[in-house]
């Protein structure tokens, strides 16, 4: 992609656009992402790239942001299809973005925002520029502002493995009337008003 490669000094066309548009009043912008699947792509490492390279579009369009505003709020939040021990938050995600700690209240059995084969995964997330994590400015979030939402009519048993699962829409083709198969994840923001 010819975006990967322009020199940082300059902004792309299309992201001038991306800032034209989402730009709000207080400055922040918020970028949704869904990253590939490491179980698409099976364990074959020849697909790997295909993450690093959604990952890295996503840093440089933030690059760009920070490039026109030196303090930009960024919020970027979905389902990336990793935890944060993935190589792709060690690689590209974490030197430019922070994950605000969980909230340590969830719904009873629930450990993660997606259950596969009785394991539960965090794969969706909500990453803030660091900037959004500094409490001494009036807009700010911090650990602990992060939770995974799982009310009980969100739920359901799974009788495979034990436990509860997300209600899906869809199971294969059919349809149960549920929700999602993941659960949502929320951060609460603190804005403070000058006396």
């Amino acid at each position: 992609m010819k975006f990967l490669s322009l020199p940082q000094k300059r902004i792309p066309a299309h992201a001038q656009r991306l800032v034209r548009k989402r730009r709000s009043t207080l400055g922040r912008y918020v970028a949704r992402a869904r990253m590939p699947s490491a179980q698409s792509f099976g364990s074959d490492p020849c697909f790997a790239p295909h993450r690093m390279l959604a990952a890295r579009t996503v840093r440089a369009v933030a690059d760009s942001l920070r490039t026109a505003t030196s303090d930009a709020r960024i919020l970027w939040m979905g389902d990336f299809n990793a935890d944060a021990e993935d190589g792709v938050f060690r690689e590209v995600v974490f030197p430019y973005f922070r994950e605000p700690g969980l909230s340590p209240f969830c719904a009873d059995g629930v450990r993660g925002s997606y259950r596969y084969r009785g394991i539960w995964e965090t794969i969706d997330h909500i990453l803030v520029s660091p900037v959004l994590m500094d409490n001494s400015r009036p807009f700010h979030t911090s650990d602990g502002c992060r939770a995974i939402v799982a009310f009980p009519f969100m739920c359901e048993r799974e009788k495979t493995y034990g436990g509860v699962r997300p209600f899906r829409t869809y199971q294969g083709p059919l349809y149960k009337g549920g929700y999602s198969d993941h659960f949502p994840v929320t951060l609460d923001f603190e804005w403070r008003f000058p006396e």
